[in-house]
């Protein structure tokens, strides 16, 4: 599972990934992770059922790696103590609004990363501390949050079950130096296999070509970021090229170079 979290771990990739899980989830996102702008300690705001099929106010903070320690308390923007405390000193108190003041409260930290045992005792006493009705708190591991994007998000995308067999295929094998991204390009062919509506000479679903070029745009970070870990940028290379080539085709063959929400 760890695979998917590899196009995770750069800067940015995470906060922009992880609102589109949500949606995948029925999760519905109420902000989005800003640079530059206060959040009082909210990376990601949404509203959405919690397992136990209740309305829920969701208040998320995104980090990226594994948290220690030295990630619990400080000045640092890795660090969580800080960001839980203004959420519930400042964020609850003032920035709730107010359809949404009734709800029970979901505090979650996501990392890409593991907590590790000197953090999860400062998480433990945090947790017990501060706990009450209403007020309820989860810590998301890369695991956790790889397991969500697997169920999830490549269900979204509508990545069927041979497409994936195609995807782990190719992950398993990207790292050799001789490897051709056979499964790679078997996998993209059918992402890529849109069809025309006879009667009209269009595609038959705008939306369907959007999840397509979704689930396109997914695989390969998850190809390239996989790749570089294995040392062998050579594929993400030629995988990169080849994608944007075959994409580029399909767009202009199915006519759809002016339509701006494919094409941008």
């Amino acid at each position: 599972i760890r695979e998917y979290l590899g196009m995770l771990r750069e800067e940015g990739e995470f906060d922009v990934l992880f609102p589109d899980l949500l949606f995948s989830m029925n999760i519905i996102p109420l902000s989005k992770p800003q640079k530059g702008v206060r959040q009082y300690g909210v990376d990601v705001a949404a509203v959405g059922n919690d397992e136990a099929g209740q309305h829920t106010l969701w208040l998320f903070v995104l980090k990226r790696g594994d948290l220690g320690r030295q990630d619990w308390n400080g000045s640092s923007p890795q660090n969580v103590r800080p960001s839980l405390d203004e959420i519930k000193d400042v964020y609850l108190r003032n920035h709730v609004a107010t359809e949404h003041a009734g709800l029970p409260v979901k505090i979650v930290v996501a990392t890409t990363g593991d907590f590790k045992q000197d953090f999860e005792q400062n998480r433990v006493g945090y947790e017990k501390t501060n706990t009450q009705f209403g007020l309820t708190y989860e810590f998301w591991n890369g695991d956790q949050v790889a397991a969500l994007l697997e169920q999830h998000l490549l269900n979204e995308y509508a990545l069927p079950s041979a497409a994936r067999s195609q995807l782990r295929r190719a992950l398993a094998l990207v790292g050799e130096p001789d490897y051709d991204l056979e499964h790679f390009f078997v996998l993209l062919k059918s992402l890529l296999a849109w069809r025309l509506d006879e009667a009209t000479g269009k595609v038959k679903s705008e939306k369907e070509c959007l999840r397509a070029l979704g689930t396109t745009n997914l695989t390969l970070s998850i190809l390239c970021r996989w790749s570089d870990q294995e040392g062998n940028l050579r594929s993400a290379v030629i995988a990169c090229e080849r994608t944007l080539l075959w994409t580029w085709d399909e767009i202009r063959s199915n006519r759809l170079t002016e339509n701006r929400g494919i094409v941008l």
